[in-house]
């Protein structure tokens, strides 16, 4: 079951040890082990955890029983948000729209009631963080830079060596994931698809196909010259630059390359090829080779505006506008 870990453990910690509590703990565990009971057993203190001591003014218990299974969840009339509203909160509403004009809510959620004001706007003194949200990364892999929006990169991405998975299509690169035939330790590629070859989309299926995957989320990285939105989350790495219709060292990544990132360092780079790690030197011969036999795809848009966007676009970092 769950415990009570903040301001509350202080003076309630002397009714933990009393002889009456020791007996209720083994009283309701019994009753978790051999009945259906409600709320779940990590939700019977919620209302302790959503509320710290020191922000609490008003103490409502509630003694109007739920009426149906999945309702309780450790909060006092209220349910989780895809649960209907219960009688006694519907008329709490209305008594709050009546007399205060207060909104009605259209669920019967109530954590946001505990919410502190610092929860939502931190101070000054007391960040989320300290480092900004988004970093510039460079590197032998990003000449001219490529765009991470580190606050939102789980903590065992921010140093990593991946080993390069190149499609030269969103498409392709979605498939490759659903299918799973991307795997831990992957760097997923998705190229042409910056200004000049593609008009640059938003990279978003992809994006969410890898966050939300438990596994892939903490273990993969997506790495394109295209861009995502303001809401994309998890180990995406993009407006990679120079791009790979312009024959940047994106468009020379092949099969099993070993790509590190280190945002700490702000860095993106290439350090090894078929899964082993070489010299700075011979990469860099390697690459001079790729680059000597890379040819430029033929245009993707053959006629309207993206055709002339594309004709007319500088790189992803510096704005993709048209000269």
């Amino acid at each position: 079951m769950a415990a009570i870990s903040n301001d509350w453990l202080e003076p309630l910690s002397s009714e933990f040890r009393k002889p009456y509590y020791k007996k209720l703990y083994e009283t309701v565990k019994h009753e978790y082990e051999t009945r259906k009971i409600f709320p779940d057993p990590d939700d019977i203190f919620n209302a302790f955890a959503f509320t710290p001591l020191e922000k609490v003014k008003v103490v409502i218990l509630g003694q109007d029983p739920y009426h149906n299974d999945g309702q309780a969840h450790g909060l006092c009339f209220s349910v989780k948000p895809d649960v209907e509203v219960p009688p006694s909160l519907v008329n709490i509403y209305q008594e709050l729209h009546d007399d205060l004009g207060c909104y009605i809510p259209n669920n019967g959620y109530l954590k946001k009631w505990g919410l502190k004001r610092t929860d939502v706007i931190r101070t000054f003194e007391e960040p989320i963080g300290t480092d900004g949200t988004v970093a510039i990364l460079r590197g032998n892999l990003a000449p001219e830079g490529s765009v991470v929006k580190h606050s939102a990169v789980p903590k065992e991405m921010f140093k990593a060596v991946l080993k390069a998975k190149p499609f030269d299509c969103e498409e392709d690169a979605i498939e490759a994931v659903i299918s799973r035939k991307i795997q831990p330790g992957d760097a997923v590629f998705i190229r042409y698809e910056g200004p000049k070859g593609s008009g640059m989309p938003e990279m978003f299926y992809t994006t969410e196909a890898i966050s939300s995957d438990p596994e892939l989320g903490k273990t993969i990285a997506l790495i394109t010259d295209g861009r995502f939105s303001g809401a994309s989350k998890g180990p995406a790495i993009g407006h990679v630059s120079p791009e790979a219709a312009d024959g940047g060292p994106i468009a020379l990544v092949e099969e099993d390359d070993l790509i590190r990132i280190d945002i700490p360092e702000r860095v993106l780079e290439i350090i090894g090829v078929k899964g082993e790690e070489l010299p700075k030197e011979e990469v860099e011969r390697i690459l001079a080779e790729r680059r000597k036999a890379w040819k430029p795809r033929e245009a993707k848009y053959k006629k309207g505006v993206l055709k002339i966007y594309s004709e007319h676009a500088v790189s992803p970092m510096k704005g993709g506008y048209m000269v």
